[in-house]
């Protein structure tokens, strides 16, 4: 009687699993369509990214038995702040991608991609110290 009971629970927790899961994924491919989903989602990627690596390698340098804050967390702070500041520049200047126009397409840094840089840098520089503190 206990096993029926167990399998009418697991099979009705696994179809709700499954209503709520497929209404999530339409709901994200709806977002996914627009341009603010997208930039959403790629911030999002970005700052888990960056702050999953950082975290990793923050534990990695702790385990070597450094007692110091490590020089990576300067480092990702110093491309944060190169990394804004050219996106700011980059959004002011009205010439910026006309500079650029002979640079391969790859090659290209506009004010979104910099201002990418400048985040990911910053997600790396909070995830490296919060696993080096770990």
């Amino acid at each position: 009687m206990d096993v029926i009971l167990e399998a009418l629970v697991e099979l009705i927790v696994q179809v709700l699993f499954e209503v709520v899961l497929e209404s999530g994924l339409h709901g994200l491919e709806r977002a996914l369509e627009t341009r603010a989903g997208r930039a959403i989602a790629k911030t999002l990627i970005t700052v888990g990214a960056g702050f999953g690596f950082g975290v990793a390698w923050g534990v990695h340098v702790a385990n070597t038995g450094q007692r110091y804050t490590p020089r990576s967390v300067w480092v990702s702070v110093g491309l944060a702040v190169v990394g804004a500041a050219l996106a700011v520049y980059a959004r002011r200047d009205s010439e910026w991608d006309s500079r650029f126009a002979r640079v391969p397409v790859m090659l290209r840094w506009p004010s979104s991609r910099l201002a990418g840089l400048a985040l990911l840098n910053v997600a790396l520089a909070v995830g490296i110290y919060v696993g080096f503190n770990a």
